[in-house]
């Protein structure tokens, strides 16, 4: 109306003008019409030609489960949970963690003085060891803390019955907790988990203390950085952080076992990236920049223990790498020593240790005595020192 009453032209003529104008492209004009009116101001479509990209929620789906997954590891990660912060956003580690979180502070030597002869969490620990894997927390608690009927306790429990009836049952939970969270006590099963006692809490029985946990050790820390700093410039390239590409713990594995093989390397990688070939063969490429020649055809198994002896590593720290007994090591290197392979068997034992187990076999003290004689010493290791000995 009023472009009609400006120009004098008829209302008629004005709107179909606008009308065609709008067809063209040209404007966009919507006449008025009596009544309520609703205007959509996106373009409406039906069920079946929703513009939806389901590429882009797939993806989305899978960033957020990797950043669950990554929520979920830093409550349960062993390490310094500093370092893992430090990781996550693709920093430098620092060398021996911060020294203050919970990780770090329960890394540390637990003694006898921590554990008294009659604490709550070695009579735990002895209670949990005497069920042998058969019963849950709740029913060793039970009995511990005498609230149990003692007709109904079991056979093989009955001697702890009542044992912690006078400390409270926060203190007891507490401690129970404490030998969870710090690998005394393991959970077995899902719906009703049976504890057991760990050898981490073995050897605090039978020592009075328990060795540090571990991280895993880094015996090829070029190859680490290498893969480090290709995971950084992978991690640019896809736009996601460092952990999503691999985690530092798998990191840490694939520099000790060096895989030379896609198949090897993709067991470490996420299930999001483990089929990206880009990825796997840039990962691959630098674990055969690193790669021996002279082991390379070896079966998988011998080439990673032949590999981890060239670096001079003890027959311990072989079998901590590779997550294998000691043992089995031992008899691996045997085997290759057979296909033609020159091997030092001295090396493998650290000289002081070398000493003292010598010392005890040819005072004629058997295996069980030298065990507990020498510190953190491995039947595989006396093996090792007698096979020396006779010049084997």
């Amino acid at each position: 109306e009023d472009i009609s009453k400006d120009t004098g032209i008829p209302p008629s003529s004005v709107n179909r003008t606008l009308v065609m104008l709008s067809r063209s492209g040209i404007i966009n004009y919507k006449p008025t019409v009596d009544g309520t009116t609703f205007i959509m101001l996106e373009e409406r479509f039906d069920q079946k030609s929703l513009p939806i990209n389901f590429n882009i929620i797939e993806q989305l789906k899978k960033n957020n489960e990797v950043k669950l997954r990554q929520m979920v590891e830093y409550a349960t990660t062993s390490q310094c949970r500093m370092n893992f912060i430090l990781q996550y956003f693709g920093g430098d580690e620092l060398e021996n963690g911060c020294g203050n979180c919970d990780n770090c502070l329960a890394s540390k030597e637990l003694t006898s003085s921590v554990f008294m002869e009659k604490s709550v969490e070695k009579q735990i620990l002895e209670g949990v060891l005497s069920a042998n894997n058969t019963f849950t927390k709740d029913t060793i608690l039970k009995v511990l803390n005498g609230s149990l009927t003692k007709e109904k306790t079991p056979e093989q429990l009955k001697a702890f019955y009542g044992v912690l009836s006078k400390v409270p049952d926060d203190k007891i939970d507490e401690a129970f907790d404490f030998l969870l969270r710090h690998d005394y006590v393991r959970k077995d099963g899902h719906l009703h988990p049976k504890l057991s006692v760990t050898q981490r809490g073995l050897t605090f029985l039978s020592r009075g203390y328990a060795p540090a946990r571990k991280k895993i050790p880094l015996f090829q820390k070029p190859l680490y950085r290498a893969l480090r700093e290709e995971r950084r410039l992978l991690a640019l390239e896809f736009e996601v952080p460092p952990f999503a590409i691999c985690s530092e713990e798998n990191l840490a594995q694939i520099s000790n076992l060096r895989p030379l093989t896609e198949n090897e390397l993709m067991t470490y990688l996420p299930s999001t990236f483990s089929a990206n070939k880009k990825i796997v063969t840039r990962f691959l490429q630098v674990c055969k920049d690193f790669s021996y020649q002279e082991p390379v055809g070896l079966p998988s198994p011998f080439r990673r223990v032949y590999e981890l002896y060239l670096e001079k590593l003890t027959i311990t720290e072989i079998a901590q790498a590779l997550d294998l007994p000691a043992q089995t090591i031992l008899d691996k290197l045997e085997e290759l020593e057979k296909t033609g392979l020159t091997i030092n068997y001295k090396q493998l034992i650290k000289h002081d240790k070398f000493d003292k187990i010598t010392k005890e076999l040819n005072r004629g003290t058997d295996i069980t005595e030298i065990r507990r004689k020498v510190d953190d010493c491995e039947i595989a290791e006396i093996n090792l020192a007698r096979k020396i000995i006779n010049g084997e």
